[in-house]
């Protein structure tokens, strides 16, 4: 098995000679991770199964964790025998330390700091460098919701954040701040009442010649602890501050090579000695706080971070914000929970609204689309794979995986062109030129309607499924009893200058389209199946709608902002800007909540 690798610092993986070894479903993933995180180490059967079933465990319970050891055995045997191995208390995951990634990365951040603590920057760096690339994404990213890994995740994430941290810190001491700021920032930005980040900021900006920025840094970290913990910062941050004011030499940074070699190396030294005290005093007071946090829009646009959820307050308008990773490329909306994928990361994150935590799944598949049912169920389209995915909100486990024969997207709309929409009764899936029907108590597929031409949004309200297709501009209305439909004209007119639909949304007892090509919201009145009035243009690069909270909402990538419409006069009555483009726009009857891309 020296071929075989263990890998946590992301989803789990297993890789044999640089390929991904099948580890099967979330429960037989769920017992590879019980032993790999307690490698060597016996874990006793009864609560192996505790920890896959939770409380109530099924009464085969005992004899599928038998079945899920054996078919472990065979995909890690490898040729060179059970990997898993049978204890009297239980069973153990037998590897040497080299295989698991996290012990690879504890070793070279060992390295790192006696590098450090020897005088060696750029050592530290390096191997500092080679640990943090391990990280594949969040650890553990497919078993986010499992209770027994909460404990190793966030012991996992500090141990990052500390190493990268480290890191930093020999890029100070190698007189690479110029270069840090930018990063610096934005780590701030993430964690805001990390006081050690907020040092090497201060740091940073004052070595490149930017005092009173980095005196501001001092004051916004006063403001932020006293407002969320009531707490002054601590020693160090103070003393920093008072060194920054009088210009202590030992801030300074690390002597050009014009120096003699003396004086370089007694100011190296200094500097070491300096950075170091620094760190301790910092790792021993420091204050974490959640990788997510949560601001006001009392911030200018300039400070957003490069990806974020905002939020837009529909009584006054004002912004609240969290920082993330990642631009979310589609949004879902329940009671507590934002729903947001990742399509290059395969990744759905659910963001708590109560504390702004995320809690990451590993799909597997290339998410497209989500939408969230009646019962809080997520519901996940991968049109490239063909696959819908119902996800358990409260454990992240998958309840249902369908395959379906989707017909590859166009890529002539700007907006969404394939969609998934949870009813009340039914997941409506819509794939480019036809409708399909699944049941959510049995998870198959009821029926199949193929419309043609180009389908590009579909939406559940008002007693029907909508969908608009793009050439004629039309608005088709189907009855989820019968599936008849009935066809509703966008333009009377064709030609090159006729509404091309690529949004879908409705509210305010109407059914809005937007209309790509003219930048026009049209409204369409359900009771007479005909459109009531189309506005004038709303925006040169529009791409989203959605409707709710007294007003219809566009998402305007022209002008980084989100236009609030009027439903009366179909006319924007406000431009919002959010710090960057808007990717993705979703709202209930309280909360409007966009993606925003600031890079």
């Amino acid at each position: 098995m020296t071929g075989v690798e263990f890998r946590i610092l992301g989803s789990l993986e297993v890789v044999s000679g640089g390929d991904p070894l099948p580890l099967g479903g979330p429960q037989q993933r769920a017992l590879l991770a019980l032993l790999v995180l307690h490698a060597n180490e016996p874990v006793n059967r009864d609560r192996l199964i505790d920890e896959i079933w939770g409380d109530s465990p099924p009464r085969t319970a005992p004899i599928s964790l038998n079945g899920y050891v054996s078919k472990l055995r065979k995909v890690l045997s490898n040729g060179s025998g059970a990997v898993v191995e049978t204890r009297p208390a239980g069973y153990a995951l037998v590897v040497e330390p080299e295989q698991l990634d996290v012990n690879q990365f504890e070793r070279l951040v060992a390295k790192a700091r006696e590098a450090r603590t020897n005088g060696r920057p750029e050592d530290a760096h390096t191997m500092l460098t080679a640990a943090l690339e391990l990280w594949r994404g969040p650890p553990l990213g497919d078993l986010t919701f499992a209770p027994f890994a909460q404990a190793e995740i966030a012991r996992l994430e500090e141990r990052r954040l500390v190493a990268l941290e480290e890191r930093i810190d020999a890029d100070l001491a190698l007189g690479r701040h110029d270069d840090l700021v930018g990063e610096l920032e934005t780590l701030v930005d993430r964690h805001p009442l990390r006081e050690r980040l907020r040092a090497q900021l201060m740091l940073a900006l004052y070595r490149s010649g930017r005092q009173a920025e980095a005196l501001h840094v001092f004051r916004e970290t006063r403001e932020a602890l006293i407002e969320n913990l009531g707490i002054e910062p601590g020693v160090p941050l103070q003393h920093l501050e008072r060194g920054i004011l009088n210009h202590d030499p030992s801030l300074e940074p690390p002597p050009g090579p014009e120096r003699t070699d003396r004086t370089r190396d007694s100011r190296r030294q200094r500097l070491i000695l300096t950075v170091a005290l620094l760190t301790t005093l910092l790792i021993a007071g420091s204050v974490t706080a959640a990788v997510w946090s949560h601001s006001r829009s009392s911030q200018s646009a300039s400070a957003m971070p490069p990806h974020s959820l905002v939020e837009i307050d529909p009584r006054t308008d004002a912004l609240t914000r969290i920082p993330m990773d990642w631009t979310p490329s589609a949004l879902g909306l329940d009671a507590n929970t934002v729903w947001a994928i990742d399509r290059d990361s395969q990744i759905l994150a659910g963001v708590d609204l109560r504390t702004n935590r995320p809690q990451l799944v590993g799909l597997g598949v290339t998410p497209t689309s989500v939408s969230v049912g009646k019962d809080g169920a997520v519901w996940l389209l991968s049109s490239e794979q063909g696959v819908v995915l119902q996800i358990e909100p409260q454990t992240g486990t998958r309840r249902s995986k369908n395959h379906l024969p989707l017909v590859p997207a166009s890529s002539t709309s700007a907006g969404d062109p394939t969609g998934i929409a949870a009813g009340a009764h039914a997941i409506w899936v819509e794939d480019g030129s036809a409708l399909t029907r699944i049941d959510p108590a049995t998870h198959r597929v009821r029926r199949r309607l193929v419309l043609g031409g180009e389908i590009t949004g579909i939406a559940v309200g008002l007693g029907s499924v909508w969908m608009t297709r793009g050439t004629p501009a039309t608005l088709l209305r189907i009855d989820p009893r019968t599936m008849e439909i009935t066809r509703i004209p966008i333009a009377q007119r064709r030609g090159p200058t006729q509404p091309f639909p690529i949004g879908l949304a409705i509210g305010s007892d109407a059914v809005w389209v937007l209309n790509g090509n003219t930048g026009t919201v049209t409204r369409i009145d359900p009771r007479l199946d005909a459109v009531a009035t189309t506005g004038p243009r709303v925006s040169l690069n529009a791409t989203r709608i959605a409707a709710g909270a007294g007003a219809v909402w566009v998402a305007d990538a022209a002008g980084n902002a989100v236009l609030r419409v009027d439903p009366a006069t179909n006319r924007v009555v406000r431009a919002i800007p959010v710090g960057g483009t808007p990717k993705a726009l979703v709202l209930d009857k309280s909360r409007v909540w966009v993606a925003v891309d600031s890079t």
